[in-house]
């Protein structure tokens, strides 16, 4: 990728991943060696654009149905989060994970326009 970017195929990788497993901390749970390991792999892969976009589909699907399912007494509901295991209150977990995917988009996007550019 020009100017040091990552790739518009990592980034469509880690939206949906990230937003997996910051959903099951949403959830109350920790990650699991399989969600640890699709982390480590999302900077490499040979998916085709479609097999990104199912599994950003699938992912934001997961999320919306979390964050309907959030009752307003629950918002301050303590989550951990990390191998640290940081407490953050639901509502700021679902904030979050809508924030760090609104960057990943934005970044899919620059790169997918810098290789059309470039064609």
């Amino acid at each position: 990728m020009p100017h040091g970017m990552t790739s518009a195929g990592f980034h469509a990788k880690h939206l949906a991943g990230s937003t997996r497993r910051l959903c099951a901390y949403l959830e109350g749970r920790q990650l699991d060696d399989a969600a640890l390991a699709e982390a480590r792999a999302e900077s490499h892969g040979d998916e085709e654009p479609a097999a990104l976009l199912d599994g950003i589909r699938g992912a934001f699907s997961h999320y919306v149905s979390l964050v309907l399912a959030l009752p307003p007494e629950a918002f301050g509901d303590v989550r951990e989060v990390g191998r640290k295991r940081i407490p953050v209150t639901a509502v700021s977990l679902a904030i979050h994970i809508a924030e760090h995917g609104q960057r990943h988009v934005g970044q899919l996007v620059s790169a997918a326009k810098l290789v059309e550019a470039g064609r």
